[in-house]
């Protein structure tokens, strides 16, 4: 099965700290030894945790409350532009 990690989950810190969280757990149950075979349980227990973290209501509602606020941030630097006196 392929898996493609989200990349934009990275610019939320708690995102991050869940990711650093289950890299430890991993790495302390890991009783292998073989970093091949831990490398492999870490990346599925990242797959699980980030999947459960993204069907979590409320980071669909961050990340809309974030790309709004950016878009009206964008659209006043437009205002404060365009209001802006020319010199001739």
């Amino acid at each position: 099965m392929y898996w493609k990690f989200n990349t934009a989950l990275l610019r939320d810190t708690n995102c991050i700290s869940l990711i650093k969280g289950v890299i430890s757990k991993t790495e302390a149950n890991n009783k292998y030894g073989d970093k091949s075979v831990m490398w492999e349980l870490i990346k599925m227990a990242i797959r699980s945790e980030t999947g459960k973290y993204c069907k979590n209501p409320k980071y669909e509602k961050r990340n809309y409350e974030k790309t709004f606020v950016e878009q009206l941030k964008l659209l006043q630097q437009i205002v404060v532009k365009d209001s802006a006196p020319e010199d001739t």
